[in-house]
């Protein structure tokens, strides 16, 4: 029935105090668990990682992401467009599925693609998309089997940081525990002694480090400076061809270290050197194979390491887009498992903690490789690590590995 207007006995009116407590808890209860329980939702992933990529027909390519758990989650929908700001309309997933990873299949080859996450629960409410983060397919792979390498690149800044004496040891015992067949050293001019079981194949600012066992010198050559045209030039590229005392194939690795800055001189001189040293590439082993008609060119590899001083979440510099242009692509487009893809390879305080890249992971410190003469089977930041943070800090740089099937 309906409560009258007509005012209670004395002897049946709650005291007003009381009255309003049990009020304000009524209140309370039908504000907060009603609308709390219409509300919540499950939480926003975390950062999505690229940790995998293949080629998955004559014209196709797939990636692979993986993120962290979502509490409550009962599956989680990717979305994916072809661009950071076309990713954000995309109202419809490419993939749902129930674990905290994802396969992305049918994707054009040598195309950059934008992915988003978010997790559903079990009464199908849905959380806050993830932040967006993009990575390339890769364009090709050679074919047949040949040999395998690890290449490390890896600015010591010898000159403008101090203790290099100290880092040395540090730069030396990295080198030691990773075993890269061959190291490319940038600002390595006050860096004179080289680990065990290695050898310089070129000392001097562009220095190239080879393992013996692995490796013999065939020939090497003097650094060759950039010439200044829009800004003063940068550290320009040393080179080195080795022989696989295994095999008898040839790698040559050339080590550049092109102009820094982001001006608009800067960046116009940068993408002047990396012009110059695709064309110092072919004109060098042209001349080697002149020089040395014995050994067998028609099989060697040639990768391009360094610091290059730029990266893709860097607008308006189109040395990338030039140097993939000339046939040269980032091993890290390329690679078929990307490791801590979003730990940047600059550092520039030497920060225990990593500093991160979310929109593509900001890496200055690259490989270059011809994708249809070489497979990259791995790309990784190997930064000594204790739990999540660095340790043994050598440099203001970080050493970028990357493993190597180089193809018949």
């Amino acid at each position: 029935m309906r409560s009258t207007a007509y005012p209670l006995p004395a002897s049946r009116r709650r005291p007003a105090a009381a009255l309003t407590i049990l009020l304000a808890l009524l209140l309370s209860v039908a504000a907060v668990s009603p609308a709390t329980a219409a509300t919540s939702r499950p939480a926003q992933v975390g950062i999505v990682s690229y940790v995998g990529a293949a080629l998955t027909g004559s014209d196709s390519a797939s990636l692979t992401i993986r993120w962290a758990p979502v509490k409550t989650a009962v599956k989680y929908e990717v979305f994916v467009g072809s661009s950071f700001t076309g990713v954000a309309g995309v109202t419809t997933p490419r993939v749902t599925v129930r674990e905290p990873q994802a396969v992305i299949p049918g994707l054009a080859r040598g195309k950059d693609y934008f992915v988003q996450v978010r997790a559903v629960d079990a009464a199908g409410k849905a959380g806050y998309k993830s932040y967006r983060v993009g990575h390339r397919t890769i364009v090709a792979e050679g074919s047949g089997a040949a040999s395998t390498y690890k290449l490390m690149t890896w600015n010591v800044c010898s000159n403008k940081c101090a203790g290099i004496a100290t880092r040395q040891k540090l730069v030396n015992a990295r080198i030691v525990e990773t075993q890269p067949s061959m190291v490319a050293l940038q600002e390595a001019i006050k860096y004179t002694a080289a680990p065990s079981g290695y050898r310089f194949a070129f000392k001097g600012n562009n220095a190239i480090l080879y393992d013996t066992d692995v490796f013999s010198l065939a020939a090497t050559g003097e650094q060759i400076l950039f010439s200044s045209k829009y800004a003063s030039g940068g550290n320009g590229v040393s080179w080195a061809a080795l022989k696989d005392r295994t095999t008898g194939r040839l790698a040559v690795v050339f080590d550049a270290h092109l102009r820094t800055g982001a001006t608009s001189r800067d960046v116009n001189q940068r993408i002047y050197e990396s012009t110059r040293m695709v064309a110092l590439v072919r004109s060098t082993l042209a001349v080697l194979r002149m020089e040395h008609p014995s050994l067998d060119w028609d099989t060697a590899a040639t990768f391009v390491a360094g610091d290059l001083n730029t990266h893709k979440s860097r607008t308006g510099d189109a040395t990338l887009d030039r140097l993939a242009a000339a046939g040269w692509h980032d091993a890290f487009d390329q690679a078929r498992v990307l490791v801590r893809q979003h730990h940047n390879s600059m550092n520039p305080k030497m920060l225990a903690t990593p500093p991160l890249g979310i929109k593509w992971g900001d890496h200055i410190d690259k490989v270059l490789v011809q994708p249809g003469k070489t497979v990259v089977l791995k790309w990784a930041n190997v930064q000594k690590m204790t739990g999540s943070k660095y340790t043994r800090l050598a440099s203001d740089h970080l050493p970028v590995m990357v493993w190597l099937r180089t193809t018949a």
